[in-house]
């Protein structure tokens, strides 16, 4: 991660190494200790050296030209000033009640037998919050883009996520993805909790999911909040024109996913969130090769484009806060009309953003997460 590689494993590994050894081994301490097998790290006796907690935290330590690592550096500020003491001017120390919440990953079986993997975090009443593109519940409790969000949710609730099939910690090698499955995953998830009613949180094509399950299910879904949404994929109602760029599209992400150069993931990236630092889009554009295969995310995107939930609508009875950002790159405006317009208890809130992911340091993030806390109650 910090320094230039070699085509030759070992080398390279060789050579971090030697750039290793003289930051964690003293005069009278190796704690460092490698043979040509194994590695081993021995990091008792490690004085950690701290500032004062009154200026930015973990202040000096930027490496700008080493993406992943300033954006896990991000992430840790952030969480750092989420638990900061506006009265007093200072950080609240890691060890107390404001720390962050952890999450329990557990795993269970899909109706088809897929292994599926969902995370718990905090503790009260429950919302539950749909798959989407893309997720992976452990690369997802740290991220510099939402983490935020995932904490603020945990702070009096708990929080049910998990990886849908084929991303994630779920299984990745499957025969196939239909919408009908996606919603069966949920409902599998749901029952391995032991969940009876709760509100409902859809993101992006995780919306669709969300109406289908509240339609089935009237009994468990308390309250229904969406945000990015739409009711029928871009096979449905697109014109030619977008059809012929999101196949296009499809045909490069299939051939270009997992190769080296991140060009094209990076352009992707853009338009998932535009309003991304650098360091964001570089963190994000790694995060989506590092969740799902390249033959996956042909199945995604083309089962997304054939999802239409437009006769389900009606059939909703749980009150639906319906929100959208403005300069949505991915899905439009009219997409988030037309499902208030269909839902018979809906409200809807526009976002001043052009992100269709929200950024947490972005005001448009806050105020989803308000709107959803007051909705839910």
């Amino acid at each position: 991660m910090f320094w230039e590689r070699t085509d030759d494993p070992r080398a390279a590994l060789r050579w971090s190494l030697t750039k290793l050894r003289p930051l964690v081994n003293t005069p009278n301490r190796d704690r460092l200790h490698a043979d040509r097998e194994r590695i081993h790290f021995q990091n008792d006796a490690l004085e950690l050296q701290t500032g004062d907690l009154s200026d930015e935290p973990l202040a000096g330590l930027d490496l700008p030209d080493c993406a992943e690592y300033q954006a896990w550096l991000v992430a840790e500020r952030e969480s750092l000033f989420a638990r900061t003491d506006k009265s007093e001017n200072k950080f609240i120390r890691l060890d107390t009640p404001a720390m962050k919440a952890n999450q329990n990953i557990k795993f269970c079986r899909s109706a088809d037998d897929v292994l599926l993997a969902y995370a718990m975090s905090g503790t009260g009443p429950p919302i539950v919050k749909a798959a989407n593109w893309l997720t992976h519940l452990e690369f997802d409790w740290t991220s510099p883009i939402d983490s935020g969000q995932i904490q603020r949710l945990s702070e009096h609730n708990t929080l049910l996520r998990y990886d849908g099939r084929g991303n994630g910690l779920s299984d990745w090698d499957i025969e196939s993805l239909s919408f009908d499955q996606m919603v069966s995953d949920l409902e599998s998830v749901v029952e391995s909790a032991g969940l009876t009613r709760f509100p409902l949180l859809g993101l992006s094509q995780g919306a669709a999911v969300a109406i289908e399950y509240a339609a089935r299910h009237p009994e468990k879904v308390s309250h229904l909040v969406l945000h990015g949404g739409f009711a029928s994929g871009w096979k449905i109602n697109a014109s030619d024109a977008v059809r012929t760029e999101r196949e296009a599209i499809q045909a490069l992400l299939t051939s270009q996913w997992g190769a080296d150069n991140p060009s094209f993931r990076h352009l992707i990236s853009t338009h998932f969130i535009p309003g991304a630092t650098e360091i964001e889009i570089a963190w994000f554009s790694d995060f989506q090769r590092k969740t799902t295969s390249a033959e996956n995310v042909s199945k995604f995107m083309e089962a997304f484009g054939w999802i239409d939930v437009r006769d389900r609508l009606s059939q909703v009875s749980a009150p639906t806060l319906v929100m959208h950002s403005r300069g949505d790159q991915i899905v439009d405006l009219d997409s988030a009309r037309e499902l208030v317009a269909s839902l018979s208890n809906a409200t809807f809130r526009s976002l001043e953003s052009d992100n269709h992911s929200l950024i947490d340091r972005e005001a448009a993030s806050e105020e989803f997460l308000r709107a959803t806390l007051d909705f839910i109650g």
